[in-house]
């Protein structure tokens, strides 16, 4: 697979992800503008973070400690929530999409 496709792929597929789980909890408050706000920031952090870990060989923890962190403030912003309430949803919503990806990655290998 070409590697803009592949990494439109898993784009997709993370912000499909945590878009899913933050609209499972946000419910009647979750705005339909956040899915566009969500995938702008799968769209930074995403490349990076496959980057850091297919190609850098960084440790697999650490660069999801690192995206979910890096994606408080945008969460939080975009969902107009408190930074607890960002640090729950990121902390949720990516640690559902890194399991997902890492059992994707296992099943591959």
């Amino acid at each position: 697979m070409p590697d803009i496709v592949r990494t439109l792929t898993l784009v997709t597929a993370s912000w499909a992800i945590e878009s899913a789980m933050i609209r499972l909890i946000m419910r009647d408050r979750f705005r339909w503008q956040s899915l566009i706000d969500l995938f702008w920031i799968n769209l930074l952090t995403n490349p990076a973070a496959n980057y850091a870990y297919g190609e850098l060989g960084w440790n697999w923890w650490f660069v999801e400690s690192a995206v979910a962190i890096a994606e408080i403030w945008p969460i939080g912003r975009s969902l107009r929530v408190s930074i607890p309430q960002a640090i729950g949803l990121s902390i949720l919503a990516n640690g559902t999409s890194a399991i997902a990806g890492r059992v994707v990655e296992i099943l591959n290998s």
